[in-house]
C-alpha cells in the first residue's frame, strides 16, 4: 500500500524533485480549475482504497488552503465515500511539538542569527534614517550569514508596533524602535524582541526593563518539563504584583517554535501565565518563545511596554534561554 501521495500541479515538478521526500507524486491536469482538480483527487484516492468509509482528518488550523477550499475539499471527500471528515491538525502538531536533538540545535543557530539581525539594526539605526533602511540592513546580514526568510514579515518600526511592516518613517531624536524579529535556519524559527531608544531611558523606565528581563529568570527557574503554565502563572504573579505591575500586564507567555511557512510561525501549542490561557504542561524537548511585555509610565507620565522577547528550550535537566542578548534597552544617542 502506498504510504505517501504528493498531490500538486505538474509546473512544480522541478522544485518538488529538490524539496520533497515524497517518491510517488501525482499531477492535477493542466486546466488546473478547482472542480477538475477536485475530482481528479478524490478518483485517486479512491483507486488507492483510501477514502471508502475512511475517517478523514483535514488541517483545519492551517491558514492554506483558504476556507472555500477546505470546505469544498471536505464535501467532496464525503461525496466520495468517506465516513466523516474531522479536525486533524493535533496529529502532526502533537508530534512536531517535542523536539529532536537536531531541531533544537536549528533553533539555536536560529537564535544566533536573531541576534546579528538586532545587532546589525542597532548599528544602522540613526536619526534621519528611515525604518525600511534598517530592516533592510538587518534582513542582509542575517541572509549573509545564511539566514532564511521568517513565517511572518514583521519589521522594524518606530511607533511601538512590532506587529508592523517597516516603512519610510525617519528616526527622529527621542523614539523608540520595537524590532521583533525570527531568523530562520532550514525552517526553524528562533525569535527575538528588544526596544532600541533613541534617547536615554528615564530612571522608571530603566526599572520597568530590568524588572521585565528578571521574569526569564523566573522562567527559567519553575518552567520546567512536568509543570503546569499555572503554576508558572502564580510565581509571576508573586513577583511582579509586590513590584506593581501585575496589573499592567499585557501579555507574559509564548506559543510554540518550530517548521514553519509563511504568513504564520506562531505554533498551536500557546500559554499565558498572566491568566488568559494558564492551561497545559511544559515537556522535555519543547520550544517557546517567552514575551515578557507590560505596560508602565515613564517619569513624564507617558505610557509605554517593555517589549522582551527570548526563545526559550525547555530540556529535561534545565530550562534555557537561547542566546547572550541582555533583555535591556539598546540606547542610540
Amino acid at each position: 500500500m502506498t504510504e505517501l501521495l504528493h498531490f500538486d500541479y505538474s509546473d512544480e515538478i522541478e522544485q518538488l524533485n529538490v524539496t520533497s521526500v515524497v517518491e510517488d507524486k501525482r499531477f492535477f491536469p493542466d486546466d488546473q480549475t478547482l472542480p477538475t482538480s477536485m475530482r481528479f483527487l478524490i478518483d485517486e484516492l479512491i483507486s488507492e482504497g483510501w477514502l471508502q468509509g475512511a475517517r478523514v482528518g483535514l488541517e483545519f488550523w492551517s491558514l492554506v488552503p483558504p476556507r472555500a477550499v477546505s470546505e469544498a475539499l471536505e464535501g467532496a471527500m464525503l461525496a466520495g465515500g468517506a465516513a466523516s471528515v474531522a479536525d486533524g491538525s493535533h496529529v502532526v502538531r502533537n508530534i512536531r511539538r517535542v523536539k529532536s536533538p537536531q531541531e533544537i540545535a536549528y533553533i539555536e543557530q536560529a537564535v544566533t542569527l536573531t541576534e546579528l539581525g538586532i545587532a546589525s539594526a542597532a548599528k544602522a539605526a540613526r536619526p534621519g534614517v528611515m525604518e525600511c533602511e534598517v530592516h533592510g540592513e538587518a534582513m542582509c546580514a542575517m541572509y549573509a550569514a545564511g539566514g532564511e526568510v521568517q513565517g511572518i514579515n514583521q519589521g522594524f518600526n518606530v511607533r511601538g508596533l512590532s506587529h508592523s511592516y517597516s516603512g519610510r518613517n525617519r528616526i527622529q531624536a527621542g523614539d523608540i524602535a520595537v524590532f521583533d524579529i525570527s531568523r530562520v535556519v532550514d525552517r526553524y524559527h528562533g525569535n527575538l524582541a528588544r526596544a532600541l531608544f533613541f534617547r536615554e531611558p528615564d530612571r522608571k523606565t530603566r526599572s520597568a526593563y530590568a524588572i521585565s528581563a528578571e521574569v526569564f529568570d523566573i522562567v527559567k527557574e519553575v518552567a520546567r518539563p512536568g509543570t503546569d503554565v499555572a503554576t508558572l502563572n502564580t510565581a509571576l504573579e508573586k513577583y511582579l504584583k509586590p513590584r506593581g505591575v501585575w496589573k499592567n500586564v499585557y501579555y507574559m507567555g509564548g506559543y510554540e517554535l518550530g517548521i514553519a511557512f509563511p504568513p504564520d510561525w506562531v505554533g498551536e501549542w500557546m500559554f499565558d501565565a498572566g491568566g488568559k490561557i494558564a492551561s497545559g504542561v511544559f515537556e522535555a524537548g519543547m520550544v517557546t518563545n517567552f514575551e515578557s511585555i507590560f505596560y508602565f509610565e515613564d517619569e513624564n507620565g507617558q505610557r509605554y511596554s517593555t517589549d522582551n522577547i527570548n526563545t526559550i528550550v525547555y530540556d529535561e535537566d534545565e530550562t534555557r534561554i537561547l542566546g547572550s542578548l541582555p533583555a535591556e534597552p539598546i540606547v542610540i544617542t
